[in-house]
Formats: C-alpha cells, sequence, structure tokens
C-alpha cells in the first residue's frame, strides 16, 4: 500500500490490485481495479481513454457509491444543486496480515454546503490468492432532517465493467454462466 495525500494505491505482492480516490469530487472512487494477473475489471472513461472504450455517462467511475434522490436530491448525477460527496476527516489506512482498510468519513453535502447526511466508509481490500474480495461496510446518519432515499432507477452502489467483460457487442469477450 502506498498514500499520495487522498489517493490511496493498494498493491498484492508488489502487483496493482486497486486505487482509492477517497477525496474526489463530485464523489470518491475507486479506480482503476485489477484481478489476479493484472486484469482490469473496471472501463477507464472518464478518468482515462482506452481504445473501443464508450465515453457515455461520465458519472459511471469505475466502482462508487451515490444515490438518484436522497430527501430529493440526486447525489447520482449531481447537477441541480452541486450534490457532492466530501472528504472530512483525515483519510486513514491500515495494513494488515489479511488486507488493507480503508475508513473514510464523508459529508453528502447539496448548494453552499448544506449537509444532507454523514457517511463513515470502510473499503476492505483482500488478496486471497486467485481471488480478490473488497468489502465495503457503509453507515450513514441524519445530519438536519430524517434521510430519506426516494426510488431510482439506479442503484447504490455500482461498478462500471470493463467493456471486454459485456456479453454482446464490438468488443465483448464475457459470458455468463449459471449454477446448472
Amino acid at each position: 500500500m502506498s498514500r499520495d495525500g487522498d489517493v490511496v494505491q493498494i498493491l498484492s505482492d508488489g502487483a496493482p490490485f486497486a486505487v482509492v480516490h477517497a477525496g474526489a469530487e463530485p464523489r470518491p472512487y475507486v479506480w482503476p481495479l485489477f484481478a489476479p494477473g493484472g486484469v482490469e475489471v473496471t472501463r477507464s472513461h472518464p478518468m482515462a481513454k482506452r481504445e473501443g472504450e464508450q465515453s457515455d455517462h461520465p458519472h459511471h467511475q469505475s466502482l462508487w457509491l451515490a444515490h438518484g434522490s436522497v430527501n430529493g436530491f440526486d447525489f447520482w448525477h449531481g447537477r441541480e444543486h452541486h450534490e457532492r460527496i466530501e472528504l472530512q476527516s483525515a483519510l486513514a489506512s491500515f495494513e494488515g496480515e489479511s488486507g488493507v482498510l480503508v475508513h473514510c468519513e464523508y459529508k453528502w453535502l447539496v448548494d453552499d454546503a448544506r449537509p444532507v447526511m454523514s457517511e463513515i466508509r470502510q473499503l476492505r481490500f483482500d488478496d486471497l490468492g486467485d481471488v480478490r474480495v473488497i468489502d465495503v461496510l457503509v453507515e450513514f446518519r441524519a445530519e438536519v432532517d430524517d434521510v430519506v432515499f426516494g426510488d431510482t432507477k439506479e442503484g447504490m452502489f455500482a461498478m462500471r465493467l470493463h467493456p471486454a467483460l459485456r456479453v454482446s457487442g464490438a468488443v465483448a469477450t464475457g459470458t455468463l454462466r449459471n449454477s446448472e
């Protein structure tokens, strides 16, 4: 593990695993994210250009957490009220025998820094040999009023995959399998 300000690079036996952009705005994200063997599993846009990759949905930043309706504010797109998730406390990261833990505290803010809620987020990165695991623990707390998560078409915790992992399309090489 190495740190440069609010950016934590997670390594596994010296090879890249993930980079946590804890202070990124309008919301934090993890990019790039690698499977064992150095295989990149998330798309690069909008952080970087990659041949054959679409440049749509710039708010889809690799691996991220956001929501489209928190007390009526859209933290997924974050346009109308300058919705953003800001790092509040000093970023803490710990490397142990079983992996790396990144602990962050955030405020979900709108307009001129009006708080909607606070968040404590822990990301734990473990390498189990041929499997890599990311455990995410999130705690939300109301700041002023109750917090209401509205019904939206988006999820809350999201991952935009590398285009080659698709099952159809020009650069798709992915397959789907079930237990049967």
